[in-house]
């Protein structure tokens, strides 16, 4: 059964709820070791909007599923597009949409939701927000044992365990898994890696997903499997994009580096190309579509937009261009995925950082693969390449497709 989706607008910031303030050094720790047992209900609280965001969410899901295999998960945030994101993980049971006062927005509409986030007493809430956003109204409306949540130089009314924001890791998605092993005390473990983002795709979702990539590539191969794809996308907010002509310079570049890959557009929301219909193009509306077309590609290059991260969930590799934001916060990480500060260089200097060593990423007739992935970094959950996947995808996909007929079929 899919998560279930509840609307809840907060009331009015109240001002109590904060202690004295104290410096982040002087942040108290968590009072005791989070319980490992006896956690049955979680609420995860992400106050995210964008799909970067959202996505970032999601090692933690997977972190939790494996300290708390048996447990429930909902969680609250303030995009709709949450659904889509974690409608996979079978964990996860409610989402509620978090969203902003709003004018004439009826009284008892807003009752009716936080009603149905109080009928629930949870074991353990999770704070993700390194700002207090959600501390001043969220003790007072969510029944929960445990309380756990980053305490950025203040201590937080109504949490049981508040942890200090480290110097490491930077990166949101990790900091998350972090607050969470910081109060199990597992946060000093040397071998545990973070877990990659993910957007949990069916195995049906990836079959539909390389039989569009096929359709897209057709005329360029004589076989299904004789070319490894490269994706492109350009589409980002004016201040992260680039002009149409370095786009021109940089993929003539990459054109000759990367001669026996097909190459494939991946066109924004707004639906038009940003490339001119340079390449065979791809649009779709629909995120886990997207997803499953992007999962069948060898690599993609992607400005720094939330598909740059949606790529990196499915485990194929992926390849940041940052002019702006902050590699060290924002940068992809697992596998061989990698950023480039595209600042103070060429479009042809950044087209042969990209390509690296030809012995490595330059392998006609083969998709990236998972064995040189293997040699040249340590490979995580979900970087197996999309030639290795495939055949898992076949032999699963009947048996995949069984499953949702025989759950779409109404009960006697």
């Amino acid at each position: 059964m899919p998560p279930s989706t509840v609307s809840i607008t907060p009331r009015a910031e109240h001002h109590h709820g904060y202690r004295a303030p104290q410096t982040e050094g002087n942040a108290p720790p968590a009072e005791t070791t989070l319980a490992r047992g006896g956690i049955q209900r979680v609420l995860l609280c992400h106050l995210a909007h964008s799909l970067s965001e959202l996505l970032q969410l999601t090692p933690l899901i997977r972190e939790l599923c494996e300290v708390y295999p048996g447990a429930e998960i909902d969680i609250a945030t303030a995009s709709p597009m949450a659904l889509e994101i974690y409608a996979n993980f079978p964990q996860v049971e409610r989402i509620y949409v978090v969203s902003a006062p709003a004018v004439g927005l009826q009284l008892s509409r807003h009752v009716r939701a936080v009603a149905a986030m109080r009928r629930i007493r949870y074991d353990l809430m999770v704070d993700t927000s390194t700002v207090p956003t959600f501390s001043r109204w969220q003790p007072l409306i969510v029944k929960a044992r445990y309380k756990l949540g980053f305490c950025a130089g203040r201590a937080r009314a109504g949490f049981t365990h508040t942890i200090a924001i480290p110097s490491s890791p930077t990166r949101r998605a990790q900091l998350a898994v972090y607050l969470l092993r910081r109060a199990l005390d597992d946060a000093n473990d040397p071998v545990a890696p973070y877990p990659p983002l993910s957007i949990s795709l069916t195995a049906s979702e990836r079959f539909h997903g390389e039989m569009t990539v096929n359709r897209l590539t057709r005329t360029l191969r004589t076989h299904p499997d004789d070319l490894p794809v490269l994706g492109i996308f350009a589409g980002a907010p004016r201040s992260k994009s680039f002009a149409k002509s370095w786009w021109t310079e940089f993929l003539t570049a990459l054109e000759r580096r990367y001669a026996d890959f097909a190459f494939v557009e991946l066109v924004p929301a707004h639906g038009v190309s940003m490339l001119d219909h340079r390449y065979p193009a791809y649009f779709t509306t629909d995120i886990r579509k997207l997803a499953g077309v992007i999962s069948n590609l060898s690599i993609i290059v992607s400005a720094d937009t939330g598909i740059m991260h949606l790529a990196c969930a499915t485990g194929t590799e992926t390849v940041g261009l940052f002019s702006m934001s902050s590699i060290a916060s924002q940068g992809p990480y697992g596998g061989r995925n990698r950023a480039i500060d595209t600042l103070g260089k060429t479009p042809r200097q950044i087209a042969d950082q990209i390509c690296g060593p030809p012995s490595i990423v330059l392998l006609p007739g083969l998709k990236t693969s998972s064995i040189i992935r293997d040699a040249c970094c340590n490979s995580q959950v979900d970087a197996t390449s999309p030639q290795t996947r495939q055949g898992e995808i076949r032999k699963t996909f009947q048996s995949d497709k069984r499953t949702e007929e025989i759950r779409a079929k109404p009960s006697n």
